[in-house]
């Protein structure tokens, strides 16, 4: 696990085991305290985070030559926005379950904490990024990212 440092961008390579998105949720709240992320913006990301990587985990995760998860976090102007990249080209799916089924409400609750979500294929042959943008409350301006 690494990060990359820079002013208002954070990059974190995650591996492909359960404890990454704990390590993630942990590194990501000290990155938003630096940040001076809002307490509601960075408790609405975190839960983003996690299920971004959890869904990098189980839908790119499993096999021995995947590498894990990229994690990218970015302070703008009105927003933070998050995005997770995993080697998967398939694109996320917003599943709207039977009341009775367990699971499969991940994204639903990424795009109500969100102003917006989507994916994106930064590689033109492998690879996703599903990223998210957390508004932030007015008054909270820092620099653009260059």
């Amino acid at each position: 696990m690494s990060e990359a440092i820079s002013t208002t961008t954070r990059h974190l390579e995650l591996p492909c085991e359960a404890s990454a998105v704990q390590w993630a949720r942990a590194q990501a709240q000290d990155v938003f305290k630096g940040w001076e992320v809002p307490k509601e913006t960075a408790e609405d990301a975190l839960l983003v985070i996690s299920e971004l990587v959890t869904n990098c985990l189980r839908h790119a995760g499993g096999s021995p030559a995947r590498a894990g998860c990229l994690l990218s976090l970015r302070r703008l102007p009105d927003h933070v926005l998050v995005c997770v990249y995993d080697d998967d080209r398939h694109p996320p799916v917003l599943r709207h379950p039977a009341e009775d089924e367990p699971g499969g409400r991940g994204l639903q609750l990424v795009a109500g904490l969100s102003r917006d979500w989507g994916y994106t294929y930064p590689a033109p042959t492998s690879g996703k990024s599903v990223w998210a943008q957390l508004p932030l409350p007015t008054g909270t301006e820092t620099p653009v990212c260059p």
